[in-house]
């Protein structure tokens, strides 16, 4: 049986991010994955209610209660030690080191009873985008990261840069998984000549390079372009400070503009009714979500064409530029204001196939799966060989 670790997740079930990722695993696995935790010395399966607890999609129940509840109904039913037999999914990233080293450990012992998805490898390979100083304490998850056998990424990059890393290509294929774009629940948009918003989803953070964007629109708004622009999105402790006092000053100097540090889903649904177009011109991702789901919704986006999501699919619904290049957004941004081409565009968004989160579960399974399957027999030999041993060696001590 195949169960999935997810300690991280069950102590943070945001909505978000990698943690998106998981629930909606979960959410779209034909039949039910089992699901498991680790518990500082051994993994051990999750009760049915603590899982159901975390997986609950409504804004009602606050993460923090989903995660209490989750640890009230472990702490009564802790549920049963798995053996080294058991075949994990690893579905999400983490840093605790009792837990890396047991994965390092279990690894090395049984290679084909570990597999997990790899997002990316950015805090390994860009530590100052991240503000690391000390590689220490992510170098466990890494170094056995690395040591797997079976790994699955988000990205045809970020499985080039784990094969850059690690030194070798492996004799079996590593799958580029494909993320789904149908996170949001809002239906279709359509296009109208009244829509002036351009809105950028995702931490505010160098790398995400929302200086570009704000560049951009400070010379359109100096030079009378009425056009109005939303970061929604945290400020992260590791963000340039610059880039922090440059979306406050902004904030502050053009009413064009807002940020929205903390929104719900019912706040980013009602920014995006508003769009005209959406923005990601970030130059460092494992995957890029925001540009896709915005497509999804029918919304055309203006996106750095070396973004992961957006590089594999048709240019289609879309304004690509190169990174670090403030004029080609505002550019691109006078073209969407265009009604016209603005028209054409949204025409385009409309019509391009994306993956959904139902297929990306569906080709986690298949992937897991034939792992599995791959390696039953083997499992069975080498247990029918135990077995002759045990029996021949009880057969000695009755002679």
């Amino acid at each position: 049986m195949i169960y999935a670790d997810i300690t991280e997740f069950v102590s943070n079930p945001i909505g978000t991010g990698i943690q998106r990722t998981v629930r909606e695993i979960f959410t779209h696995w034909p039949g039910g994955l089992p699901a498991c935790y680790f518990d500082g010395n051994a993994l051990r399966t999750m009760a049915p209610d603590a899982l159901a607890a975390v997986l609950d999609n409504s804004s009602e129940t606050a993460s923090r209660e989903k995660a209490a509840i989750a640890a009230q109904i472990i702490a009564a039913n802790p549920g049963t030690v798995l053996g080294s037999d058991a075949y994990i999914l690893i579905p999400e990233l983490f840093w605790d080191i009792p837990r890396c080293n047991f994965y390092a450990a279990r690894v090395a012992d049984q290679p084909a009873r570990t597999f997990a998805i790899v997002y990316d490898l950015l805090p390994w390979t860009h530590q100052d985008q991240f503000g690391i100083v000390d590689m220490s304490p992510h170098e466990p998850y890494f170094r056995f990261i690395f040591s797997m056998a079976y790994t699955a990424h988000i990205s045809t990059e970020t499985r080039q840069s784990y094969e850059m890393c690690t030194g070798s290509k492996k004799p079996w294929d590593l799958p580029v998984l494909h993320l789904g774009a149908d996170g949001i629940n809002m239906e279709r948009q359509h296009f109208s000549p009244s829509r002036k918003t351009f809105v950028c989803v995702g931490s505010i953070e160098a790398r995400k390079r929302q200086n570009d964007i704000l560049r951009a629109f400070k010379r359109l708004w100096d030079e009378g372009v009425d056009a109005e622009l939303v970061f929604v999105g945290r400020v992260l402790q590791h963000a340039n400070r610059s880039l922090a006092d440059a979306v406050k000053d902004a904030s502050a100097r053009y009413p064009q503009f807002k940020h929205y540090e903390h929104a719900t889903d019912d706040d980013l649904i009602a920014i995006l009714s508003t769009a005209r177009a959406t923005i990601m011109a970030s130059t460092l991702e494992g995957y890029g979500i925001p540009p896709i789901e915005s497509l999804h919704i029918g919304i055309p986006v203006i996106v750095s064409e070396t973004m992961p999501s957006t590089r594999r699919l048709p240019n289609l619904g879309q304004i690509r530029f190169e990174p670090k290049q403030p004029s080609q957004i505002a550019a691109a941004v006078m073209t969407m204001l265009d009604d016209t081409e603005a028209s054409r565009l949204w025409d385009e968004a409309a019509v391009i196939k994306l993956p959904m989160w139902r297929d990306t579960a569906m080709q986690v399974r298949e992937w897991a799966t034939n792992i599995w399957l791959a390696h039953r027999p083997i499992d069975a030999k080498l247990a029918e060989r135990r077995d002759k041993s045990a029996a021949l060696w009880l057969s000695e001590i009755g002679t």
